[in-house]
């Protein structure tokens, strides 16, 4: 053995792994690393052909790279079955160097090495990454036979082409992590903005097929008579299945399986899958899909899928989907728990107009109906005593006390919840609210009709607060109020030019009528400028009663 050789060769492939770390740390791709080691070990065996192959399927290797010398001719396969190429096979299998002549080769590969390149021989060895065998990597000659330390030589190089391939690897584990945290960030950040589901539902789909690199995404919904309602897609391969396509998940689809077990899926090869959905996506051209659950609270609400047209996907693929569909969920479930709040805010503001307009009736029906008895009952006594100076003025002073007491519970009642909006809609109420006023108020109330009940009690009061504010603070100040139906509903406007500085946390009234109105899924704005009145806009939805 020309021990000279190997020391060159073990020198040199320090510099050749010195500059693979670099160029790899440089972020150039690990063919363009391999085509170097590969040249290297071409220039000091004085091989003609260098092949890098890789083990593509557990059947079949690929040529990863391949370098020629000047001259010579190139490689002309791309990718074989092992069993038409018995050297690399048991390069493969044993794990073992091997040295092959090609005279006289009856094998396909074997073949075309002699006849097509002109190869004589050729040194073969395994490149092992993580303990298992990754690929071969062969030299070639169509000169003289290499020399005997040939293997020992190419050992060094496919250690070299291991290390580069494992640091790629490392590099590329580490450059999808870092995106697939980026696409993670960005759609648990729409979930802690409470952002609308179906703003979180596109997000995840276009993120998902952007990570995982598949042409198609789907998010949906079980339904409970086992059919599926499409809530989000993303890619060209949609399958006809739109946003809004309702269709039976019964079957061996992903969505089907997943629906049958409530765990991940995976379907390799759709044309094998039963069911209306997987005949759907076959005839889409979805070759292989996987999917996640996704559960809210433990109940499995449904699933994203992806799907792809060219290959089958990665054995973790499903494991990658979990924090998307995880965070699905948690946006879910705060929708869920905003609207069983709001729910119970609206219970509570129909609770207490029901409670208003009970009070108001009693009020009217019971004690103020009495009183007025009492009154009349006192106008007779005064007949009855007309002569009877003392007695008269005592039943005078008594009938102005009821009178006072029958106005005030008059007042009351109409604050508690006035008859006239019952009776006859906003327009008139308010119209009577602006003239008990006390400030002078300019009223205009467009063409509204009857709305919901509780919406017209909301209007009512959202106006009977800001002109109590504004007598409350400004009683100098004129005030406008405007009512009309815009799209998003009931417009309401209160604007005065009084003294300004209104702070809606520092006063219970408007706080309560800010309450009010988000419990009816309205908006409220108050802008209350030092020196330049107070606005306060409101939107109700409405609900017509005509």
């Amino acid at each position: 053995m020309n021990h000279d050789v190997i020391g060159r060769g073990l020198r040199d492939g320090r510099s050749v792994l010195r500059a693979a770390t670099e160029l790899i740390a440089g972020g150039v791709s690990v063919t363009e690393v391999l085509e170097t080691v590969a040249g290297f070990a071409a220039e000091l065996l004085g091989a003609t052909h260098v092949a890098v192959l890789r083990l593509a399927t557990p059947s079949e290797v690929e040529v990863e790279v391949a370098w020629a010398a000047t001259g010579a001719p190139s490689v002309v396969l791309d990718r074989w079955s092992l069993a038409d190429d018995p050297s690399t096979r048991h390069v493969i299998e044993s794990g073992r160097a091997v040295r092959e002549t090609w005279e006289g080769a009856t094998d396909p590969v074997g073949r075309t090495l002699r006849g097509r390149l002109g190869v004589r021989s050729s040194v073969g060895v395994p490149i092992s990454v993580d303990d298992h065998v990754w690929g071969a990597l062969y030299v070639h000659t169509t000169g003289e036979e290499l020399g005997a330390d040939a293997e020992e030589c190419l050992a060094a190089f496919s250690q070299l082409i291991a290390a580069a391939i494992v640091n790629a690897a490392t590099r590329a584990e580490l450059e999808r992590v870092v995106l697939e945290q980026e696409a993670l960030r960005r759609v648990a950040g729409l979930v802690a903005k409470s952002a609308e589901p179906m703003e979180v539902f596109d997000a995840v789909a276009e993120e998902l097929a952007r990570l995982l690199r598949v042409q198609g995404t789907k998010l949906l919904r079980y339904e409970t008579d086992g059919t599926a309602t499409f809530v989000a897609s993303w890619g060209p391969l949609d399958g006809g299945l739109v946003t809004g396509t309702r269709i039976s998940a019964q079957g061996t689809s992903v969505a089907g399986r997943i629906l049958a077990t409530g765990e991940a899926a995976r379907v390799d090869d759709y044309r094998r899958a039963r069911g209306p959905l997987a005949e759907q996506l076959t005839a889409a051209g979805i070759r292989s899909a996987a999917g996640a659950p996704i559960r809210v609270d433990g109940r499995l609400w449904g699933a994203i899928v992806i799907g792809t047209a060219d290959r089958s996907l990665p054995d973790d693929t499903e494991q990658r989907m979990r924090d998307f569909a995880d965070l699905v969920a948690t946006a879910i479930a705060n929708l869920e728990s905003r609207r069983a709040l709001l729910d119970s805010r609206v219970r509570l503001v129909h609770m207490a107009d029901d409670t208003r307009r009970r009070f108001e009736r009693d009020l009217h029906d019971g004690v103020q109906q009495r009183l007025v008895a009492v009154g009349l009952g006192v106008v007779r006594a005064q007949g009855a005593v007309a002569e009877d100076e003392p007695a008269r003025e005592i039943l005078d002073a008594v009938g102005v006390l009821l009178d006072d007491t029958i106005d005030g519970l008059r007042e009351l009642s109409r604050g508690v919840h006035p008859a006239i909006l019952t009776e006859g809609g906003l327009a008139p109420a308010l119209r009577s609210l602006a003239r008990r006023s006390g400030i002078a108020t300019d009223l205009t109330v467009g063409d509204l009709g009857r709305l919901d009940a509780h919406v017209e009690v909301a209007a009512y009061f959202v106006v009977s607060e800001g002109l109590t504010n504004t007598a409350k603070h400004a009683p100098q100040a004129k005030a406008d109020v405007v009512l009309g139906l815009v799209d998003d509903g009931l417009r309401i406007e209160v604007r005065d030019d009084g003294r300004g500085g209104a702070d809606p946390e520092m006063g219970s009234g408007l706080i309560g009528i800010a309450d009010r109105v988000e419990a009816l899924g309205g908006s409220i704005e108050i802008l209350s400028p030092v020196g330049r009145g107070t606005t306060i806009t409101v939107v109700l939805p409405t609900g017509r009663r005509d």
